[in-house]
């Protein structure tokens, strides 16, 4: 309905901005999300870093409990993980299921299905124990099947958090060109992977070094420029 009203449509993504194309938007331009790099340097919760920060390889997702999320292969891949590669490890996923209850509850009978005890549903937190969670974990994992962006993988950049992340949607975007993505949920060769990942220090410390080169891409850019300019061409044009 909204087609063809505006003079102007911004999309955080170019896999979004595809979408709007083909239901009839015209002059779609893309603008990245613009994250808030302050907020992710406020002091981690100290609560949470005495909890979680153990000996135990913290895998975590953030994002809310909704199925397109896909945290049911998340479990999965972990179950792997933590059956047959590292004892030692915990799963943990932070946001809201306010609204989609039935959704959290089947992973928690899930979770029981598969015997899985080392499974932490934080729910929807303050930024100082988001930080936290973000410092204590090991690797960030996203089986997300439809992102627009995916900020979160951005932050877990920021926090020096390996991701490994599915090839799908927006989130190769949002990745360019650093992490690790995998087209197929094998969850038995996701669970070697995050042994990988978890062990080996040399690729751990190449992951993260092109993580913090796609972190300086995305903060380098001049955004208010590019928003005045995309603005300026809507005016002219009118």
């Amino acid at each position: 309905q909204l087609a063809g009203v505006s003079e102007l449509n911004l999309a955080d993504s170019t896999f979004n901005a595809r979408e709007l194309e083909e239901l009839g938007f015209r002059n779609t331009r893309v603008f990245p999300l613009v994250l808030d790099f302050d907020r992710l340097a406020i002091a981690p919760d100290r609560q949470v870093i005495r909890r979680f920060g153990d000996d135990q390889v913290n895998i975590l997702f953030v994002g809310r409990c909704v199925p397109n999320k896909k945290l049911e292969d998340a479990l999965r891949a972990f179950y792997y993980f933590n059956r047959f590669v590292e004892p030692k490890s915990r799963f943990i996923h932070v946001g809201s299921f306010a609204g989609t209850e039935r959704y959290y509850y089947l992973l928690l009978a899930l979770a029981r299905e598969l015997d899985m005890t080392k499974i932490h549903f934080a729910g929807s937190v303050p930024q100082s124990e988001l930080n936290a969670f973000y410092r204590c974990s090991s690797i960030f994992l996203c089986m997300s099947e439809h992102e627009g962006f995916c900020i979160p993988v951005i932050e877990s950049m920021f926090h020096e958090l390996p991701v490994l992340a599915y090839s799908a949607a927006a989130v190769p975007e949002t990745m360019d060109g650093a992490g690790i993505l995998f087209r197929q949920k094998n969850y038995e060769e996701l669970a070697e992977m995050m042994g990988l990942l978890a062990r080996d220090r040399k690729l751990r410390a190449a992951i993260v070094r092109a993580q913090q080169e796609r972190i300086a891409r995305y903060r380098n850019r001049d955004l208010a420029g590019e928003l005045k300019a995309l603005f300026g061409q809507s005016i002219s044009k009118g």
